[in-house]
């Protein structure tokens, strides 16, 4: 006679994916089993006795489980609806109840109670093998030659390197592993105004929309860009010099320096447009050049590959002829130097406070109050009258546009 094999609690009873376990416990020395098992309703308890009585509950149980016999189970018809319901979901999967319910709060307590089926569509657009491998910085190089082939002014590409660049040098990786809350952080911490960031996230935007044309990106799915908003620019009066104030900084420049102050104050050209302070490896820092101007005839030629738009003629007010005649015949680039060394020598020595673009600002409000024409002054400054009216020109007495535009070297 075979000796008996003691049993090992709790016993485990399986079918198919389901589970029921007999616990044994000592009530005042008697023993007692209990049968465990998870219901739709949550986990079910049944007490007795006698083991073989609990092993034949168990085994009842277990079969009642693995065909969704809600009646085995002693449930109520709502909980029997949401049990069959439930199986008939999970049956294609061959996961049971039990399971599927520890594995979905496992998930819902690592998202922090974030949607379980949007986590599992991010994570399947993002291990898309048909997907090409684009870094951001080989996404960027390609749209910019995309764009560099469509003919855009050579400015707009400048613009384009420059914020594809540091966005690539921020971002070294993929470009579909770029997220929605990573890019708003790094919008929100760009050190800039608000028209600054807008023109970032608008070019980014962009970029991610070709990715998308290209089929870099899955063609039905929001970009990491589509959900960012532009951030809401506050409108203020533009800042200009009084015309006091403009005479004492040409008054105070180098002579070198002179040149691209009057240009900016009475021609209204681009800062950029004369000295390019952030030059690519191996080119100058100059743009317009001595050459560009006609003294006889008393226009500036502005090319289209120093403008930030198009190619535009401006007609020289009388005194800033005055300021340019002593430079006529010189050739080469005006300026080819940055200017920030020699506007804070200028500075320092007039004792005016600098105002960020003030120069550009001050000829469009005191040449709008002279010719009364916004589209007039567009076609000079290289903007949209729109433009003009909104980000440059602002109200000046026509006694201050008069001592304005009357400012000369005899001054």
């Amino acid at each position: 006679m075979k000796p008996k094999i003691p049993e090992i609690f709790p016993l485990i009873i399986k079918k198919a994916h389901s589970t029921v376990k007999i616990y044994r416990t000592l009530n005042r020395g008697v023993p007692t089993f209990t049968v465990s098992y998870v219901g739709a309703s949550g986990r079910k308890r049944e007490n007795f006795t006698d083991l073989a009585e609990a092993k034949r509950t168990a085994q009842s149980r277990v079969d009642a489980l693995a065909k969704g016999d809600m009646e085995g189970l002693l449930l109520g018809g709502q909980e029997r609806q949401l049990y069959v319901a439930a199986a008939a979901a999970l049956e294609p999967t061959g996961v049971s109840i039990d399971i599927a319910a520890r594995e979905f709060a496992a998930a819902f307590d690592v998202l922090g109670g974030d949607s379980i089926l949007e986590a599992c569509r991010y994570f399947a657009r993002h291990r898309d093998s048909s997907l090409p491998d684009f870094t951001v910085a080989d996404a960027s190089e390609r749209f910019v030659k995309a764009k560099i082939d469509q003919e855009l002014s050579a400015r707009h590409i400048k613009d384009l390197r420059r914020i594809t660049g540091h966005f690539a040098h921020a971002f070294q990786m993929n470009l579909r592993d770029v997220t929605s809350d990573d890019l708003g952080r790094y919008i929100g911490a760009l050190k800039t105004g608000a028209t600054s960031r807008n023109n970032h996230l608008r070019n980014i935007k962009t970029l991610f929309t070709f990715a998308k044309t290209k089929k870099w990106l899955t063609k039905n799915e929001d970009t990491a860009a589509d959900g960012l908003a532009f951030v809401k620019v506050k409108r203020k009066p533009p800042e200009i010099f009084t015309p006091q104030e403009t005479a004492k900084l040409l008054a105070a420049a180098s002579e070198r320096f002179v040149p691209y102050l009057a240009l900016i104050f009475f021609g209204g050209l681009r800062a950029d447009e004369i000295s390019d302070d952030e030059p690519r490896e191996g080119e100058s820092r100059g743009q317009l050049r001595w050459e560009d101007i006609d003294f006889d005839r008393g226009v500036i030629n502005v090319p289209e590959a120093v403008s930030k738009t198009i190619g535009r003629k401006i007609t020289m007010q009388a005194n800033l002829a005055q300021w340019l005649a002593p430079y006529q015949g010189r050739t080469g680039f005006i300026y080819d130097l940055d200017p920030t060394i020699d506007r804070e020598k200028c500075v320092a020595a007039s004792g005016v406070k600098w105002k960020h673009n003030g120069p550009r600002r001050s000829f469009a409000s005191y040449r709008l109050d002279v010719c009364k024409s916004a589209a007039e002054v567009s076609l000079e400054m290289g903007n949209s009258p729109r433009m003009v009216l909104q980000n440059y020109a602002t109200t000046v007495h026509a006694e201050d546009a008069l001592a304005y535009w009357n400012i000369t070297p005899a001054c």
